[in-house]
């Protein structure tokens, strides 16, 4: 039974207004017979003839158009809050009749937390260039993970009738975090001397762990700036232990024990997958020569490249906040690391109490109601873009007033920031 609704749904002809003159014309046409009123019957009829016309051309429309290849691609990487992000469509060989257009229908939940989604209605009319090609600027407000369904659909100029062109394509996209902060992460690592500490830890080992080139090493290994300098190919030697001493420890955690899926936790989350994406997209664009070994709060990663950075950001975005973090999976002999995390984090003192001689570069989210510099703050309205087509669940509904707070961070190796997070929901 499920299954002939659904056919008969894909083939319905008429949209919603088209339903409705539908509708009042039988109806009127009903009333009019019994009053044997010819005028107004005639009338009535040329609306059901117009409504018939559009039907079957659109119908025939779309047998013409059945075998062309009509494809949509993402070929840059979906961003949460950027209105840039967009679709490409290729349409070569598409010719319709004068009156009719052709329309691409996006449907589907973003999952922007473990239960958290938000559901997304976008429909849009399509019009190539000379190339055959088409853009379709979509708006994600939350990162996370899109399960899409994509469908082409004929209309009308006056938009009474629309015809399915073939069935929904389903596909999954990561919508990664944004990379475009208010206040970049390396500014307060610069401010804090860590960077100095780096830089300083690299040039020493470029300066102990190189020798000349010799076949068989990576080229990705060539130190270019002593090759430049002694004019032969010198590379870096990576033993195990060079790569243990090149790597950048990062914790990101993303915790929160109480209650359920607020707008302010999945704001913080948000906020969260933002500031370490944008931190490790900066080391690596800068030219920094290090490895990221990444902890989360269930699995850990091992970055080398930029493109490994951008392939984590999909698993990133479809991370959620977890009660608890694995302390079973790092070394605890590290002399310094970095921690992004959030006041929801109530274990974070216990954390940093396990390495009491480490460095620890600290960045917390905190969201607070009311601060007395508002230039300090970062503020985040939900509905702000406004768009009617993007539909939030039910933890919308659900206010974290009262936010768990750590305890007080305090210690000659501890580096704090926190980053004030004002959220509302206009």
């Amino acid at each position: 039974m499920i299954a002939v609704l659904k056919k008969i749904a894909y083939y319905y002809p008429f949209s919603v207004l088209g339903t409705l003159l539908f509708v009042a014309d039988c109806l009127l046409i009903g009333s009019l017979m019994q009053a044997a009123n010819p005028v107004n019957l005639l009338a009535t009829s040329a609306l059901s003839l117009l409504l018939l016309s559009l039907v079957v051309l659109a119908r025939t429309l779309a047998l013409r158009l059945k075998g062309l290849l009509l494809t949509w691609e993402t070929h840059q990487p979906l961003l949460a809050d950027d209105l840039r992000s967009s679709l490409t469509f290729y349409l070569k060989g598409l010719r319709l009749w004068p009156f009719f257009y052709l329309h691409f229908r996006l449907t589907g939940s973003l999952q922007v937390g473990k239960k958290a989604r938000l559901w997304i209605f976008e429909e849009q009319p399509l019009i190539p260039d000379q190339d055959g090609k088409a853009t379709y600027q979509i708006y994600f407000p939350l990162a996370g993970k899109f399960k899409a369904q994509g469908q082409f659909i004929l209309r009308d100029l006056l938009g009474l009738c629309r015809i399915r062109l073939r069935e929904a394509e389903r596909r999954e996209l990561a919508i990664l975090p944004a990379t475009f902060l208010t206040k970049p992460v390396t500014d307060v690592v610069t401010n804090q001397g860590f960077e100095e500490s780096l830089r300083k830890r690299v040039q020493d080992e470029e300066r102990y762990f190189m020798r000349e080139y010799v076949p068989g090493d990576r080229l990705r290994d060539i130190n270019w700036k002593a090759t430049a300098r002694l004019a032969k190919l010198i590379t870096r030697v990576t033993p195990l232990t060079q790569e243990k001493t090149q790597a950048v420890v990062v914790f990101w955690r993303n915790l929160c024990s109480q209650g359920k899926e607020s707008l302010e936790s999945i704001v913080v989350l948000n906020r969260l997958k933002s500031l370490l994406f944008s931190f490790l997209l900066q080391f690596r664009q800068e030219g920094r020569e290090c490895v990221f070994q990444v902890y989360c709060a269930r699995d850990s990663y091992l970055l080398e490249t930029e493109e490994e950075i951008w392939y984590f950001a999909q698993a990133l975005a479809g991370m959620s906040l977890e009660p608890y973090f694995n302390l079973n999976t790092y070394d605890q002999n590290l002399s310094e690391f970095f921690v992004f995390t959030s006041t929801y984090d109530t274990e974070l003192g216990f954390f940093l109490n396990l390495f009491p001689k480490a460095k620890s570069r600290v960045v917390q989210v905190c969201p607070v109601a009311k601060v007395k510099d508002q230039t300090a703050i970062t503020r985040y309205r939900f509905f702000d873009p406004f768009r009617a087509s993007i539909l939030p669940g039910g933890f919308i509904l659900n206010r974290k007033r009262n936010l768990a707070t750590s305890a007080p961070l305090a210690g000659p190796q501890l580096s704090l920031e926190r980053d004030l997070m004002s959220i509302t929901l206009w």
